[in-house]
This record gives C-alpha cells, sequence and structure tokens, in this order.
C-alpha cells in the first residue's frame, strides 16, 4: 500500500517481521455438504484476527463449475487476508507509537486507538522532534501543546532525562525512516564502499561492517543530507552511555562512519563530509595502558611448569620486545644473517605499521635455544598457533599464554603484551638510549635498506640487546625449569 508516494506493507514486512507471502498460501476446493467452497490456511500470525481457514462458497455442486468461480473467490479470500496483514502493521504500529509516546510524556494527549496510519506518521514526526510547543493537527486529532495541556488537567509533569528523550526520539526518527524510506542512504553508500574498497585485512572489513550496524541501529538509515556533526556528537554519546566504550574504540567507529561519508563526497551525494574536525577527545573512557610484569613477578613466570613453545614464545619476546603475533608468526626463512649477525627479518611480514618493518638481532642468549628449536621443526613456522582469517596468530597464542599468566597473577592490566613492555624497562634500566629501543621495538623508523637500516645499524641494535640481557643476566631467568 502507498502512503505519499511510498510502501507502507513493505517497510512493515521489514520491520515488524510479519510480511505474507501470499504465493505460499494457495487457495483449494473443498466438498462441503455437497457444496464446493474455495478455502485458503490464514497465516499463523493472523489467526486470532481471522481463524485457521477462511472460505468462500462457489454456490454449485458441480466441480468443473466451482473451478470457474476458483479465481475471483481466491483473489477476495487474499483481499480478506491483505486487510487482515495491513490492520495487524498497524496495530504494531500503534503499540510502538504509544510506547515511545509515554516514555516521552506524551500518553495523555494522544489517543493512539483513534488514529489511521495517516495521524499515527504525523504524530511519529511530531515526536521526533520532541520539545516543540505547538499545536499539531493530525487529521481529526489534535496533539495540543503538552504542558498547557497537562496544566489544564492539573497534573504533575514528569521530568524526562535527557537519555530517554534522545533514545526515544531517535526510535521515532527510526520508525519514519523506514516507513518512507530513503532516497539517498547512507547503508546504500555503505554497501556501495563495502565492495569498492580494497580491504588489506578481514578484520578491518568486518570491523567497518560492524560499526555501520550499529550506526544503522542508533541512527537509522537516515538520508545522507541530514547528517550533521551534532548526530555524530550523539552517536559517540551514545556509545559512551550505552556500551562505556573507549575513546578509541569511538574513534574507529567514527572512521568507518567518516569513510563513508567521505566517498559520498567523492561520489557529489553531499556537498561536504559532516565527519570533517571532529573533536571527540572528551568521549569515552582513556585507553587503558599495559603493565610490565615487575622483574619479581617475570622470574616467578618462567619458574612455572611451562611448554617449550610458551617458553620460547615468552624468551623472544622479553629478550627482544617484539610483539606477541610479531613472535607467534615467525618462521624459519624470518631467521637471516649479515655481517655475521643473525636477526629476525621481519620486513616482509604483516605488521602492525611501516616501523614494524625491521630488522630485530637475535641475542646471544637466544641463539642455542633457537636453533636447537629449529632441529626438531617439521614445518617452516617457529610456532603451531592457529591463524585467523587474517592469517593473525595472536589470539590463540594469547590465550594459551594466559593460561600461566593468570596463575601467578589476576591483575587484568598485566597480560602476555606485558612482556614487551617488560622489555621496554629492562632497556631504561640498562641505560640504552631511548630512540634506539624504540627503533628495536618498532615503534619509530624501520628498515628501508638491506644493509644498515634507517637510524641504527644491526650491530648497534645487537650491542643493545646482548647489553640488556647481560645487564639483567636474563640467560639465567630463561633456563629456569
Amino acid at each position: 500500500m502507498l502512503y505519499n508516494g511510498y510502501y507502507f506493507g513493505h517497510y512493515f514486512g521489514h520491520y515488524f517481521n510479519c510480511y505474507i507471502n501470499m504465493k505460499d498460501y494457495k487457495p483449494t476446493l473443498k466438498l462441503v455438504k455437497n457444496k464446493w467452497y474455495v478455502s485458503m490456511t490464514v497465516p499463523f500470525e493472523l489467526r486470532d484476527m481471522l481463524t485457521n481457514q477462511i472460505r468462500l462458497s462457489t454456490g454449485t455442486s458441480d466441480k468443473n463449475q466451482a473451478l470457474k468461480h476458483l479465481p475471483e473467490l481466491a483473489i477476495e479470500l487474499k483481499s480478506k487476508i491483505s486487510d487482515a496483514v495491513e490492520q495487524l502493521e498497524i496495530n504494531t504500529l500503534k503499540q510502538k507509537v504509544f510506547s515511545i509516546a509515554t516514555k516521552l510524556n506524551k500518553q495523555d494527549s494522544v489517543n493512539v486507538n483513534t488514529m489511521d496510519k495517516h495521524s499515527l506518521i504525523a504524530l511519529l514526526e511530531d515526536l521526533s522532534e520532541a520539545g516543540r510547543n505547538e499545536i499539531i493537527n493530525l487529521g481529526t486529532f489534535n496533539v495540543k501543546n503538552l504542558k498547557l495541556d497537562l496544566e489544564k488537567r492539573g497534573l504533575s509533569r514528569n521530568r524526562i532525562d535527557k537519555n530517554t528523550r534522545e533514545n526515544e526520539v531517535r526510535k521515532a526518527k527510526q520508525l519514519l525512516t523506514e516507513i518512507k524510506g530513503v532516497n539517498n542512504s547512507f547503508k546504500q553508500l555503505a554497501d556501495e564502499w563495502l565492495k569498492a574498497n580494497k580491504w588489506n585485512r578481514e578484520k578491518s572489513r568486518k570491523a567497518f561492517i560492524s560499526h555501520i550496524d550499529k550506526f544503522l541501529k542508533v541512527i537509522g538509515d537516515v538520508d545522507l543530507k541530514t547528517i550533521t556533526k551534532v548526530m555524530l556528537y550523539d552517536f559517540a554519546e551514545t556509545m559512551v552511555v550505552e556500551n562505556n566504550s573507549s575513546n578509541q574504540t569511538i574513534k574507529n567507529y567514527i572512521a568507518s562512519i567518516r569513510a563513508v561519508l567521505n566517498y559520498a563526497e567523492r561520489k557529489g551525494k553531499i556537498d561536504s563530509s559532516p565527519a570533517y574536525n571532529l573533536n571527540l577527545e572528551t568521549y569515552g573512557t582513556s585507553k587503558r595502558e599495559r603493565k610490565p610484569f615487575p622483574f619479581d613477578m617475570a622470574i616467578e613466570l618462567f619458574k612455572l611448569e611451562l611448554p617449550k613453545d610458551i617458553r620460547l614464545l615468552w624468551s623472544i619476546m622479553i629478550s627482544t620486545g617484539m610483539r606477541l603475533d610479531e613472535v607467534a608468526l615467525l618462521s624459519v626463512k624470518n631467521i637471516k644473517a649479515e655481517r655475521g649477525i643473525r636477526y629476525f627479518d621481519l620486513t616482509g611480514m604483516k605488521v602492525k605499521n611501516k616501523g614494524s618493518a625491521r630488522k630485530v638481532p637475535i641475542p646471544n642468549i637466544l641463539i642455542q635455544k633457537i636453533d636447537e628449536w629449529i632441529k626438531r621443526l617439521e614445518g617452516d613456522r617457529l610456532f603451531s598457533f592457529p591463524l585467523n582469517a587474517d592469517g593473525k596468530a595472536q589470539n590463540a597464542a594469547s590465550k594459551r599464554s594466559m593460561y600461566y599468566i593468570r596463575r601467578v597473577t589476576k591483575d587484568e592490566e598485566l597480560v602476555a603484551h606485558s612482556f614487551r613492555h617488560t622489555f621496554k624497562d629492562l632497556c631504561r634500566n640498562a641505560d640504552i638510549p631511548n630512540d634506539l629501543h624504540k627503533f628495536i621495538t618498532g615503534h619509530s623508523g624501520g628498515d628501508v635498506s638491506s644493509y644498515y637500516g634507517q637510524g641504527h645499524s644491526l650491530e648497534r641494535r645487537k650491542e643493545a640487546l646482548d647489553k640488556v640481557s647481560n645487564f639483567h643476566k636474563l640467560d639465567i631467568i630463561l633456563d629456569i625449569f
């Protein structure tokens, strides 16, 4: 059914999940008391309104004559079901509109039971702009100024908290959007961008889908031209209130939304993206920094009866500062040598950023352990942690590590990644220059030359790593069994 050019029934089919596929309900002829009837099974959702089956008499006991009447009677039966579907849709809309009106303290000013579709939609438009004081005409029904109406009735006005008001107004807008449809749809452009963008990682693609789904759930599939900075700030606020999201999480979600809006701008769908120059610093909780293991705790961890792969994993992390995933993905082909210096070559691996594409010298304390480990390998990878869809092993390696770490500490800020932070502390204690240990850990620079690299030669890196190992006697710690 059309409402002001919009397909009303199609909307309800999607939103209320009560769309009836009439092709599934075929008319049949049944002989009842020597007379043929055209019968049709009623969809389950409508049986409270109709019956399990509806039928019309053909007025004849002659089956051939009855068959001639079947088409027109079938249309009439389908029309009855269509009318019931429409009524069910209206009843469902009434329930939702009344719920919104009640939470906005407007239930005493409206009577949705007396409203037709036109009035319900007009009321939704009023509710979507809660706070207006003027009189709104809804066909034969008036929604008067709420304050004046309540004063006249001598009723007290309940204060609506900001979050409730914003949430209910958002629901009203979503209902309107679903009913009317969107010509310049955000979702349509998001789907288009999803296909057009060259995703380097499956994880990034899935994160984008999740971010867009959340935005659509909160804001609705709005027209691109109606999206404003205020709307994006409201979305950020909702992430804080409903999900207690961190500031970084909110920025990640907004980044996905910004990608769609930038794409819309390039396609000429909007004049300019409202996502430019958003100040999101005050939204969400601060990033939780992972703590290093205190040195005594690190010793206690290595005293555990550890599987050999976990012991080697931790040994590499605490003595080189490499990231968990970098170590977990190492293979024999990543172990190379230049000028007598053996190193882990991360320049061709899937690393976090450009600075992470580096060469990490193998400290002397690890060389024998690595050689013995390689001799026992059946495959190319040093570790057998399962890979995810992006070819990453971090989650599996972390899960295995945390099983043993939690035997020593329940501190949520102490995790497998803490070995990397411990290494940074060890570097500072051993007086390794800040720029050098940042380069070693992949926080700056990165190797672009196969000979000396950029900034710090392999020799300097090797000297630094051995100095840290010797200063803290890591060889003794790593050999604890």
